[in-house]
């Protein structure tokens, strides 16, 4: 009985306990994630109904959240004690966090637990990291697509479940921890399918110097842009990714490296050494299809690529991206004797962005470009097909394909989007109703090798306008229209639905 009665009083004295999560910057997406160590739930974010919103990147903005949150058993070493400690979870997680439970040196408070609205400017990316040993979430996206090409053309419908994603992060202890994404695409996966199984993100992180400095090595996400890297359905606007960053700046586009990551104060940054594109793949659209994404990628040539954020006011973020490499030795190229010969192709990129959350706007800018100067080199360079010499390029001409053309020494766009939530003033709830538009502008034709000409039908601007409702912050139901307005060619009329989660 002494027992049972030493267990009663403990429970007693930490009823009103509740955990907090710990910050790890640069961790993994968002969410709040169930977290297990040997089969006990510990340290464990609060459900998805307690907060997520817009813009991704690593933790920024979370907003209060006056909801009820379930009760959660939580089991953690005693302080001082050899053995575990129990602490339920409390039930009302309301705008203010239990003083009785101080959070992790310079760790944001766990979902629901305080968070101002203006922190998810970076979505929950440090929370599924935060805290615990493992953690698991992941996000989900369903897809409802109609487009008319062409003012005499009907509507072309078309149904997916466009992406499902499960995530794993584990923290070994204080200083390191590791990180894996796994994705389904368009449901099923095969030889003959759209679809497909890939590995996003895995990644090993050590945490040399705390927040101010650690290395990462493993399968990386280029950290240019905004999108490539915080890209769950609940923080972007739209059913579909921006045009940018699917044609201009590739998504998903990750890449095997080695680097530094890390934050003080307002100030975050990468910089990595990561595999080369592989130029061979390159196209009149872009260089997307140059990425090796981890599968028996050619690693004879090497890029760096690096961001640097700054977060001067709660809520707005700044944003620097650069690309640099030679990917020419990724390719096998052969003289006109059919010999190994070499041939450079430069490619450099960078974006600029900015990004605000307050007072109920919500608010993005990007512009991106790329170079490659030694396109017209690289349209000129040949293989050995089979004993045969033959270009890699055998027809740059243009023709009413949108993948025809020469390779571009220049490709850009840009595009500045906003929204505002109309329930903001609504009393007594979390819910979030935001009508947003967006223009936006790309060409991944916007300069060509002298003596070629241009496929003005990928000079392309558009408009998205449309509404984005989250029931919480971790759901978003969403629907709009798009113009899609190419310079030669014809214009397209999209009209789109979907529905998207994280955890």
């Amino acid at each position: 009985m002494k027992y049972l009665a030493s267990l009663f009083g403990a429970l007693l004295c930490v009823a009103h306990g509740h955990t907090h999560a710990q910050d790890v910057d640069g961790g993994a997406v968002q969410g709040g994630a169930a977290v297990l160590d040997g089969g006990a739930v510990v340290e464990g974010e609060l459900p998805a109904s307690e907060s997520e919103t817009f813009v991704a990147a690593p933790s920024d903005e979370a907003a209060p959240n006056d909801e009820a949150a379930p009760s959660e058993l939580v089991v953690t070493p005693a302080p001082g004690d050899s053995g575990p400690m129990i602490e339920v979870a409390v039930e009302d997680a309301g705008p203010s966090v239990d003083t009785d439970v101080a959070p992790t040196e310079n760790a944001p408070a766990a979902p629901g637990l305080g968070v101002s609205d203006e922190e998810l400017v970076r979505g929950l990316r440090d929370y599924r990291m935060a805290g615990g040993n493992t953690v698991i979430g992941g996000y989900g996206e369903f897809n409802l697509n109609f487009l008319r090409t062409g003012s005499d053309n009907d509507f072309i419908g078309r149904a997916s479940v466009r992406r499902l994603v499960l995530f794993l992060a584990h923290n070994f202890n204080e200083k390191f921890r590791a990180y894996a994404e796994l994705e389904w695409e368009n449901a099923i996966a095969c030889r003959a399918c759209v679809g497909s199984v890939e590995i996003e993100q895995a990644f090993v992180d050590w945490r040399v110097l705390g927040d101010d400095f650690g290395l990462r090595a493993g399968l990386i996400l280029v950290p240019m842009g905004i999108i490539n890297q915080w890209h769950e359905p609940p923080v972007f606007h739209g059913v579909n990714r921006p045009d940018l960053d699917t044609i201009v700046i590739p998504t998903t586009w990750r890449e095997l490296g080695i680097g530094a990551f890390g934050s003080h104060g307002m100030m975050r940054y990468e910089l990595y050494a990561m595999t080369a594109l592989d130029p061979s793949q390159f196209s009149a659209g872009g260089l997307a299809n140059g990425r090796g994404q981890g599968s028996f990628q050619r690693a004879n040539a090497m890029a760096v690529t690096g961001r640097f954020e700054l977060e001067p006011w709660l809520g707005t973020v700044f944003g620097a991206s650069i690309y640099a490499s030679d990917a020419g030795g990724n390719l096998d190229s052969v003289n006109a004797l059919n010999q190994p010969t070499t041939v450079h192709v430069p490619v450099y990129g960078w974006s600029l962005d900015a990004r605000m959350r307050k007072w109920g706007f919500e608010a993005r800018a990007i512009f991106a470009q790329f170079f490659s100067p030694e396109a017209a080199a690289l349209m000129r360079a040949q293989r050995d097909a089979d004993g045969v010499v033959a270009p890699f390029f055998p027809d740059t001409t243009v023709s009413a394909n949108l993948t025809s053309g020469p390779l571009a020494s220049r490709i850009q766009g840009g595009y500045l989007e906003l929204a505002y939530n109309v329930l903001r003033f609504a009393s007594g709830t979390e819910q979030q109703l935001l009508p947003f538009v967006r223009l936006e502008y790309l060409d991944t034709q916007a300069a060509v090798p002298s003596g070629f000409d241009r496929n003005g039908r990928l000079q392309v601007s558009m408009l998205t306008a449309g509404l984005s409702y989250r029931p919480i912050q971790q759901i978003v139901l969403k629907a709009d229209i798009q113009l899609r307005d190419r310079q030669f060619g014809l214009d397209e009329f999209g009209i789109n639905a979907g529905l998207g989660y994280m955890f």
